[in-house]
């Protein structure tokens, strides 16, 4: 029988997967008993050793920084090379008159950092919310009582209780059902809910056709059941996809090359103009003081 270690990490087609293996033999695997469950001490020594059931968090990015790439933008970039010309123009005139034009510019240019900063604190707060107000718990057995645990505190090896509504907080092969039947489109795209069962699952199989398993992200649409969890957190399929995007380059639309185009066409040529203008104005003045 294949190590606790290996059943906890998904191998699409292994031997060792947990759908590959009768119920029981995940169970002695985990070394828990589906009446029992885990002790409280022993769900506490496996969270230690596994760490919370979430996700890995996106690097919290800096205020000053997420300030900076509101400047980014080639229209602002436009814009802020207005600015030094008006200036500059205004300094060869002899500096006389208020430069309004630079100022209105440059308060154009900052209330739309400072609206485009405040928009992005307003979403990551909201979200915040939300997660703080939905953080979900689960029904697990713990030392034969059947107990609500924060889902970030369940562990590979917890019996995990399920009925219709309750949303599924970890990957876990499943040893007893009642017509359950999980919503998956979340993880597959599937529309329509699954019908699940305990039977041993031969050869590869993708993620949707393994149908004595569930997974975290997913939903109880009808009846219920009881499983044995075997990933957490980042282990978990919605785990895996979550890094592979966080590791996937961000590539800028069509739409937005375009816009950086022209952005780069207009700045070349306003400067090219710019710099025309100021040479006829240095002249003029220079034959005048003459």
């Amino acid at each position: 029988m294949a190590p606790a270690s290996d059943l906890t990490v998904s191998m699409s087609g292994s031997s060792q997967a947990p759908w590959a293996h009768p119920g029981d033999d995940v169970t002695e695997a985990f070394s828990v008993e589906v009446a029992v469950g885990l002790t409280i001490a022993g769900a506490q020594r496996r969270l230690d050793d596994h760490g919370p059931n979430e996700l890995t968090a996106v690097a919290v990015v800096p205020w000053w920084r997420r300030l900076l790439v509101q400047f980014a933008d080639p229209l602002v970039v436009l814009l802020l090379v207005a600015i030094m010309i008006s200036l500059a123009a205004w300094a060869l005139e002899g500096a006389g008159d208020i430069p309004f034009d630079a100022i209105v510019i440059a308060v154009i240019v900052v209330a739309n950092a400072v609206i485009g900063l405040w928009q992005e604190a307003r979403a990551e707060a909201a979200v915040a919310a939300l997660a703080k107000l939905a953080a979900p718990v689960a029904r697990v057995r713990r030392g034969g009582q059947v107990v609500e645990v924060p889902a970030r505190e369940v562990v590979p090896g917890d019996v995990l209780l399920l009925a219709e509504g309750d949303a599924v907080c970890a990957d876990a092969r499943l040893v007893e059902t009642a017509i359950l039947r999980v919503a998956e489109a979340a993880l597959t795209g599937e529309s329509e809910a699954v019908l699940k069962h305990t039977e041993v699952i031969d050869g590869p199989t993708v993620v949707g056709d393994r149908r004595n398993m569930v997974f975290s992200a997913t939903a109880v649409s009808s009846g219920r059941a009881t499983a044995v969890v075997v990933s957490t957190g980042m282990d978990t399929e919605i785990g895996r996809i979550a890094a592979m995007l966080e590791m996937a380059e961000e590539s800028p639309t069509p739409l937005q090359r375009e816009i950086a185009l022209v952005g780069r066409v207009l700045g070349i040529a306003v400067v090219g103009i710019a710099l025309v203008v100021i040479g006829a104005i240095f002249d003029v003045g220079h034959r005048v003081g003459q």
